[in-house]
């Protein structure tokens, strides 16, 4: 993987359909925790803790687990009304376990139309952990884009990595998979291409065929 360093005055100018001047993208994570895992390692919390004190994996931390899952209960829904409301769509990304265990949020982003993208399969595990096994990290983006593919009922056109924490593997694993883009990388204000062994031409980053 890898890809130019091109300075906005050597770039082309950026045209958006029916001659727009900007685009404005709003995102939702749609995210499942579990709620215990079988480790007496840290739960990685994947985001700003409730509380900072790291607990083992399998003691129960009801205020780190509880906020999150109140986005779930009740932050999603009064979100899909403002939404609503204003008439703005948002874009979604979604893991596996809430399309599995989270289904009516699925549901209520698909009656609107919202695009929704893969978003690795559970927030804890994240794919920096395979770095050194490609075999098992292109495992783990295929667990999740098979629930993915079930509960959306189409493939998906892009990824976002858990904690956007992905490999330098993870670009050519996805564009050999098809998708167009990963949104991890927050190094621009514009897309652009990223050089793969793989096609088709597809970030933040869009991936390029190399040859």
């Amino acid at each position: 993987m890898d890809y130019d360093f091109v300075p906005p005055p050597k770039r082309k100018p950026l045209k958006w359909p029916n001659g727009k001047r900007m685009a404005v993208q709003v995102t939702l994570n749609l995210e499942y925790w579990d709620m215990m895992k079988e480790s007496e390692q840290p739960y990685y919390a994947g985001g700003p803790p409730a509380l900072p004190d790291a607990m083992p994996g399998n003691v129960l931390d009801v205020p780190n687990y509880s906020w999150r899952e109140y986005g779930q209960r009740a932050g999603i829904w009064r979100l899909f009304d403002t939404f609503d409301e204003v008439g703005v769509p948002s874009s979604c990304t979604l893991n596996a376990k809430l399309g599995l265990e989270r289904r009516d949020i699925v549901e209520a982003a698909k009656e609107r139309g919202w695009e929704l993208v893969c978003h690795n399969y559970e927030q804890g595990d994240l794919l920096t952990n395979y770095q050194s096994d490609p075999a098992a990290e292109e495992a783990l983006i295929d667990s999740a884009l098979s629930v993915y593919e079930d509960v959306v009922g189409r493939k998906s056109p892009g990824w976002l990595s858990s904690s956007l924490r992905s490999t330098p593997n993870t670009p050519e694993i996805l564009a050999k998979k098809g998708m167009k883009f990963i949104c991890d990388y927050m190094n621009d204000e514009q897309p652009y291409l990223m050089k793969t062994g793989s096609g088709p031409d597809c970030c933040h980053s869009l991936f390029n065929r190399g040859q």
